[in-house]
């Protein structure tokens, strides 16, 4: 069989659906990711931070009402450096994808609600982190935003962006005394750490490496104070601690941790059948030895339920600018896979 999935990025809900209705092959491969052979996935482990004793009635004006629980509280909105109030915001938001590190955040403040100074006093510390991406301008309507740009990456390898919620908070953290949700990040490096050492969950294994920390989107307004994390976890671990340890350090600062979604990891044994058979058909094409793998993505190999594996893809430069493919790399992938059909099938 061939089975075209055009969900992956979204939750394999194709997939899901499809296995309702048609059985699981028994052996095979999805061509997701890179060559040579992946027989290992972490664990995919989504995430809500979510501040409790927030009902969502504030009104339009970003004013204190009941249930509201001020972003400034723990020291009445109050300049660090200069002891003089400054005006709640009227959301923090950024990010666009919980699986993607935020290339951008902003926070906004009412028309009105700052004084000439306060501006001129946040407008001189983006001045001095500006080569750090963070902005001070006035939106139409007259609303004061500071603005923070970052660098993508994909949630599997964090490491390789600049997470601009996080650039954000340390900005602001600066300036005011962040508490709530934005404070429990700012405080515990979510964003800056892609371990999860801050957090007391950087967990690692020989099998498939070590954790890896995405914090992915933020939404703090007048309707929501939530945020998104992506965690990448080693095979052997248990999801469950993970979670446990979270709620554990977050409860204490009164923000709730929700699943959101998670996907066990996938491990195959070198010496299984379907190793060894495809890591047959690599090497009898391309002359080069067929290691074997581990990757933090997630492919639509872990819907076969222990009977596949992720074999090949073309191309490099997923998930970044300009994603595109040659033709030699693409004719190259077809040879192997066919040669892996054959193997299979013998």
């Amino acid at each position: 069989r061939v089975i075209l999935g055009t969900n992956e990025e979204n939750g394999m809900q194709d997939m899901k659906y499809y296995f309702t209705r048609e059985p699981v092959p028994r052996l095979g491969f999805s061509p997701d990711a890179r060559y040579p052979v992946i027989n290992r996935e972490k664990g995919i482990l989504q995430l809500a931070l979510v501040e409790k004793g927030f009902t969502g009635n504030e009104n339009a004006k970003g004013e204190q009402g009941q249930g509201r629980k001020d972003f400034n509280n723990g020291c009445k909105g109050r300049h660090k450096n200069k002891g003089e109030p400054l005006a709640p915001f009227m959301e923090i938001i950024g990010g666009d994808a919980v699986n993607m590190v935020p290339a951008w955040s902003s926070a906004c403040i009412q028309a009105g609600q700052l004084q000439p100074d306060e501006i001129l006093h946040l407008q001189g510390l983006a001045g001095k982190a500006g080569g750090n991406g963070i902005e001070v301008l006035t939106v139409e309507g007259g609303d004061m935003c500071i603005r923070a740009r970052g660098r993508s990456a994909h949630a599997a390898s964090p490491e390789n962006g600049i997470n601009a919620i996080y650039r954000l908070l340390d900005f602001l953290g600066k300036v005011v005394c962040l508490d709530g949700l934005p404070g429990f990040i700012y405080r515990n490096k979510i964003g800056l750490d892609t371990t999860g050492q801050s957090l007391g969950i950087n967990f690692k294994d020989e099998e498939s490496g070590a954790l890896t920390l995405n914090l992915g989107k933020i939404r703090c307004n007048q309707g929501e104070k939530r945020a998104a994390l992506d965690i990448r976890y080693p095979v052997t671990c248990n999801y469950g601690s993970i979670v446990d340890i979270l709620r554990e350090k977050a409860d204490k600062e009164d923000v709730g941790v929700e699943i959101i979604e998670h996907l066990p990891p996938l491990y195959m044994p070198e010496n299984h059948p379907l190793i060894v058979k495809l890591g047959s058909a690599y090497e009898k094409i391309t002359g080069k030895k067929a290691g074997l793998l581990s990757i933090g993505g997630g492919t639509y190999a872990r819907t076969l339920k222990n009977n596949g594996v992720a074999f090949g893809g073309a191309g490099t430069g997923a998930h970044q600018p300009d994603e595109h493919v040659s033709i030699e790399e693409l004719m190259r992938h077809a040879r192997i896979c066919t040669q892996a059909m054959y193997e299979i099938a013998t």
